[in-house]
């Protein structure tokens, strides 16, 4: 079975960081006013082609890609192996979480992960589950186990 997601990896969490006033205001020394008006242009696009799932075993990314990701593994009760690079961050969001020093995988994302044969409109496949429990991402030849989400997700 396939691993699919459709959506933005960390926008939401990121756009929520960016509007407090002491982030906004750093933003604004270190980036062009024209990038910030490209960044809440491409995020408003992003928002707006959101798509719903049907997907019977399907996680929102409102706690992050890789809480939304174990998850999906507990209730599917398999492994998973997904790929780094079919995240796929949009270059904004990676860049203002730079900025920002956050993480954007552990940050609330908009739209959704899920199982399934072959992927729907919108979706990518980022990976395919495994037999066993391990929840692997793979960036190159380095390997990363998930933990559950309670041990990655900071109190935002």
């Amino acid at each position: 079975m396939k691993l699919v997601l459709a959506g933005s990896v960390g926008l939401c969490g990121v756009l929520r960081e960016a509007e407090k006033p002491e982030n906004a205001a750093l933003l604004r020394q270190i980036f062009p006013a024209r990038f910030l008006a490209h960044w809440e242009k491409d995020a408003a696009a992003q928002l707006a082609a959101e798509r719903p799932c049907d997907a019977e075993i399907r996680e929102d990314l409102s706690e992050g890609v890789f809480a939304a990701l174990w998850r999906l593994g507990e209730k599917a009760g398999c492994g998973f192996t997904v790929r780094m690079e079919a995240l796929a961050l949009s270059p904004y969001t990676t860049e203002i979480a730079e900025a920002l020093d956050l993480d954007p995988y552990l940050l609330p994302g908009s739209g959704y992960a899920a199982l399934r044969e072959e992927p729907g409109a919108g979706e990518r496949v980022i990976g395919e589950t495994t037999p066993g429990a391990a929840r692997v991402v793979e960036s190159g030849d380095r390997k990363r186990y998930l933990v559950p989400p309670e041990r990655t997700v900071k109190d935002r």
